[in-house]
């Protein structure tokens, strides 16, 4: 079964959303939590960790990575392209919002509001999985040579 020009456009699609939103996600974390550079206990910076307002749109791409990465895992046709978006979905899976809070919140400790870096991980998770999707993308099946095929001749049929 050969891959269809539009699976593989679709992976590639998959691979670009997955890698942008990551980078935008990225973006939004940097700013967010940019009052809390020069000291995190600053009013503003407490403010920003009571409800930082990137969050919710992390959460919500978070959805829409997972849906995409699973539809990449049904797109790929060879057992290396599966492998890698099949990773790709558990990545994006492992780093939800709430996996993601227990790990800044083992970082930065001592506190029960949302830690400074929140969200960083989970949008560098949402970059790999998308380079794993295009990977999955660039995987393709060996071409079989005419030289493989024909069967050698006998010199007793001769």
């Amino acid at each position: 079964m050969t891959r269809s020009r539009s699976g593989t456009t679709a992976l590639w699609a998959i691979a670009s959303v997955l890698t942008v939103g990551g980078l935008a996600g990225i973006v939004l974390t940097r700013n967010a939590w940019g009052p809390c550079v020069p000291d995190e206990s600053s009013a503003t910076c407490l403010e920003v960790m009571d409800g930082p307002p990137h969050l919710p749109v992390l959460q919500l791409f978070w959805m829409a990575a997972f849906a995409l990465s699973l539809w990449a895992a049904g797109l790929a046709q060879t057992r290396a392209g599966r492998t890698l978006a099949w990773s790709a979905t558990a990545l994006v899976a492992i780093m939800n919002p709430f996996t993601e809070y227990l790990v800044w919140l083992g970082i930065a400790g001592g506190h029960w509001d949302v830690p400074p870096g929140t969200g960083y991980t989970q949008a560098l998770g949402f970059v790999v999985a998308g380079l794993l999707v295009a990977l999955s993308a660039r995987v393709r099946r060996p071409r079989r040579t005419g030289m493989a095929m024909k069967r050698p001749r006998s010199l007793a049929s001769e």
